[in-house]
């Protein structure tokens, strides 16, 4: 695995499967594959929400801090 799914197992100590990646392009699809928990921003296209295990509300709507709040993050 290469990228995101790296940068915590080899930096901080932390497994891939304990992150969580929020993202709303086409492009976050292939970061979703390497963690645990993937979170698509409601303005995401309907790809990108599939891709993912959870749907927040769109970032105008605070849907980071909704995600946040649902997964127990905060």
């Amino acid at each position: 695995m290469s990228g995101a799914g790296t940068f915590g197992d080899s930096h901080l100590g932390i497994e891939p499967e304990e992150c969580v990646a929020f993202g709303d392009g086409g492009n976050d699809i292939s970061m979703f594959r390497c963690v645990g928990t993937s979170v698509a921003m409601g303005n995401a296209s309907d790809e990108v929400k599939a891709a993912a295990s959870h749907v927040t509300p769109h970032v105008d709507e605070d849907g980071i801090a909704r995600a946040c709040r649902d997964l127990g993050l905060i």
